[in-house]
């Protein structure tokens, strides 16, 4: 594992109507306490709730991060 690691983090937008979606509070929160993760860092997308949709964000998303570690929400 590299020095400093990059975890890339995902979450979903809101679908259905509604204003909220769980995982993306839940990783709002969690960038929020990123200086609580020394020698880690944090980056993070939210994924569109769309058919394919999803799937071409994270190709997108990995090809421009490159990140060391993965970790998708909801």
């Amino acid at each position: 594992m590299p020095q400093n690691p990059l975890l890339l983090l995902f979450a979903f937008q809101p679908f259905g109507g509604r204003a909220k979606n769980a995982s993306t509070g839940a990783l709002q929160r969690l960038m929020a306490k990123a200086v609580d993760f020394p020698g880690l860092r944090l980056t993070a997308r939210f994924l569109p709730v769309e058919t394919g949709a999803a799937a071409q964000a994270i190709c997108r998303a990995l090809d421009e991060v490159r990140p060391d570690m993965l970790l998708s929400l909801g």
